[in-house]
C-alpha cells in the first residue's frame, strides 16, 4: 500500500476517506467501519486507552446508570399493580415526592422492619393519593383515599402497621380494596 492509499482522518466536508464524518455517507456504511478499524489496528494504544477508559466509567456509573428499584406485584380486584418497594430509611423519605405523575398501573410499598405506628404525609407531592395501610399479616387495616398534596404538614397515621401501599386517588376502591381484606404481594 503506498503511503497515499492509508485512509486519513480528514475532517473535510466532502472527502470521503474521514472515517465517516461527511455529509455524503452515513458513518456505518461497511467501508467506514473498514476504515475505522484500520485506524484503531494502526493506533492499538490509543484504542486499548479508550476501551479502558469507557470500561473504568461503566464500572463506575453502571450502577447508577442500569439501577431498577426493587418491586413487587400487587393483585387486587383482577389487576395487577407493579409497586416500587420503598424499604431503606432514604427511600421511604423520598417515597413519590417530586413526580409529575402515577401510571395507572403502578404505585409504591413502604416496607418497614416491624410493625408499629406509621404516620404519612404529603410533603412534595404533586399529585393526590391513596394510602393503604397494612399489617404484618398483609391484612389492611386502614385506607386513606383521594388525600391531596394540599394536606401537608397534616398527617395520616395507623397502628400495628408494617407495610403502607401508596396508589393514585380513587385506585383502592377501583380495585375493590376494603379493610380487612387481606392482599397479596
Amino acid at each position: 500500500m503506498k503511503p497515499d492509499d492509508r485512509p486519513r482522518l480528514n475532517r473535510k466536508r466532502g472527502n470521503e476517506r474521514n472515517l465517516g464524518f461527511s455529509h455524503r455517507s452515513g458513518f456505518w456504511q461497511s467501508q467506514n467501519l473498514g476504515l475505522l478499524f484500520s485506524w484503531a489496528a494502526r493506533h492499538r494504544k490509543a484504542g486499548l486507552y479508550t476501551v479502558g477508559v469507557i470500561l473504568a466509567l461503566l464500572a463506575v456509573l453502571g450502577p447508577t446508570i442500569f439501577y431498577r428499584a426493587p418491586t413487587a406485584e400487587l393483585t387486587a380486584g383482577g389487576h395487577k399493580i407493579s409497586l416500587q418497594i420503598a424499604n431503606t430509611d432514604a427511600a421511604r423519605e423520598k417515597g413519590l415526592g417530586g413526580r409529575q405523575t402515577l401510571p395507572a398501573d403502578k404505585g409504591m410499598i413502604f416496607v418497614f422492619s416491624q410493625a408499629g405506628k406509621q404516620c404519612f404525609w404529603m410533603k412534595g407531592m404533586r399529585f393526590p393519593l391513596d394510602m393503604v395501610f397494612v399489617n404484618h399479616a398483609k391484612q389492611v387495616v386502614r385506607i386513606q383515599p383521594d388525600v391531596s398534596p394540599k394536606t401537608y404538614p397534616k398527617s395520616f397515621c395507623a397502628d400495628a402497621t408494617q407495610y403502607v401501599i401508596e396508589l393514585n386517588a380513587g385506585k383502592a376502591k377501583a380495585l375493590g380494596i376494603h379493610t380487612g381484606q387481606k392482599l397479596n404481594f
